[in-house]
């Protein structure tokens, strides 16, 4: 499996500040949380709404978290 941090394109990742992982396992969940999360979006064009259930979580949590991450929430195109 190749490592999810790589597949990331630019954009996305540059978009996001980096977690400090320095908390130890919290941390790098955190950070492997974001890494996933910003994945699943760019594969499913930004739909914010496939993206939480691909990912299990509701979709305003998954806001919550692009918020948190200071991460500018894709808009639809129209």
């Amino acid at each position: 499996m190749p490592d999810r941090a790589r597949v990331i394109p630019g954009g996305l990742r540059e978009a996001a500040p980096v977690l400090d992982t320095s908390g130890g396992v919290h941390g790098h969940r955190a950070r492997r949380d974001q890494v996933r999360t910003l994945w699943m979006l760019d594969q499913l064009g930004g739909n914010q709404t496939r993206a939480a259930k691909a990912l299990g979580i509701p979709r305003r949590t998954l806001l919550r978290r692009l918020d948190e991450w200071q991460v500018p929430r894709p808009k639809k195109e129209r």
